[in-house]
């Protein structure tokens, strides 16, 4: 997923369903910075202190992002049998995203319980990813790999580009059984 649908189409769904501008405003905004919170900030407001957590990063060198960046907030681990299930070679991978799985459905549902609009951003754009992201881990490894020929390090969707985020495209994942090696966003 990108702007297109982090920000901008949930800007309108909430626009829809009766939040006022500035509440779907709150909400897309919070979606659509997970992407974009590279840097953690060091906010201090009348004597108190936080510090942000960047929640994106490019670098594949970096693993500790991996489990502080990629994985909580973009490739939220899924039902590894159902990905084995559909993947050419079955391998069986414990932090493989499946679309609309219960961490994600867990997550989303404990922050509209919270009816915090930035709780509630952040945990649809990690309840989104986990359809633009199935199949993927977000880590650095062979289980994602689709091309062992590139110099791409095969973290995340990387081997394939933006491909998974992009409204509309169809494109192929050579790793999955021919019934569902196609796939069409």
């Amino acid at each position: 997923m990108n702007a297109e649908f982090h920000y901008y189409t949930t800007y309108y769904l909430a626009t829809q369903a009766g939040l006022p501008p500035q509440d779907s405003y709150i909400l897309s905004f919070s979606a659509q910075y997970v992407d974009h919170a590279l840097v953690p900030y060091d906010v201090r407001v009348q004597g108190r202190r936080y510090v942000t957590v960047n929640t994106h990063y490019f670098g594949f060198w970096d693993r500790a992002q991996e489990r502080h960046a990629l994985v909580p907030f973009h490739f939220l681990p899924g039902d590894p049998e159902q990905a084995a299930a559909i993947r050419r070679d079955g391998a069986y991978n414990p932090f493989a995203v499946t679309a609309n799985n219960a961490r994600a459905k867990q997550l989303l549902v404990s922050a509209l319980k919270s009816r915090n609009l930035y709780r509630i951003g952040i945990a649809l754009h990690t309840f989104a990813d986990t359809y633009a992201h199935q199949n993927f881990t977000g880590r650095n490894e062979a289980f994602n790999s689709i091309d062992d020929s590139t110099l791409v390090p095969p973290l995340a969707h990387a081997q394939i580009g933006r491909s998974p985020d992009q409204i509309g495209a169809v494109w192929e994942d050579p790793r999955l059984v021919e019934a569902r090696r196609r796939v069409d966003n």
